[in-house]
């Protein structure tokens, strides 16, 4: 019997360990952040995605070859969406933090590091349903849903007072 739920499972792979020591709550923030963004998707059905919570060394090779940028970014996302097995959760792909360019990013800014974690997360898991920001009327969009979802789990607007951090 089919089941009627809308779930999404994420699994996360630590493979830089200066994550655990900065952010000992990092599990919990994507058991949150995830289960918020497919409700907000308003998607039906299951789905599954990993995290993998790398450095800037990794990111870097990530984003050279898949890319062609030669240098570590926050967050990439690798969106798949096909299902594994007939009538099976969609496997939506694969979202990569690099830690030094976040932690960074998050002192820059004056947030704290759970809070760019969690919009860098949810950031990564609308990519892989589909979202981007080619287009200004895309990017608005993106935005916009992503401030709703950061502000529903007790986060500030990841977007306020920033117009003027140039990257």
């Amino acid at each position: 019997m089919k089941s009627t739920s809308s779930s999404i499972e994420v699994a996360m792979t630590i493979d830089n360990d200066a994550w655990r020591d900065a952010l000992p709550s990092l599990q919990s923030l994507v058991d949150r952040a995830a289960p918020e963004v497919w409700r907000r998707a308003g998607r039906g059905g299951n789905a599954e995605a990993s995290v993998v919570m790398s450095s800037d060394s990794q990111m870097r090779k990530l984003n050279h070859k898949h890319r062609d940028v030669d240098h570590p970014t926050n967050v990439l996302a690798f969106p798949l969406g096909e299902p594994m097995w007939p009538d099976g959760p969609d496997h939506l792909g694969d979202v990569v933090l690099a830690f030094e360019t976040v932690v960074r990013e998050a002192a820059r800014d004056a947030k704290p590091l759970d809070a760019h974690v969690t919009h860098l997360l949810v950031h990564g898991l609308l990519h892989l349903l589909g979202h981007d920001h080619e287009t200004e009327s895309d990017a608005e969009l993106m935005e916009k849903i992503e401030v709703e979802i950061i502000t529903s789990l007790g986060y500030p607007n990841p977007y306020r007072d920033l117009q003027n951090v140039v990257e």
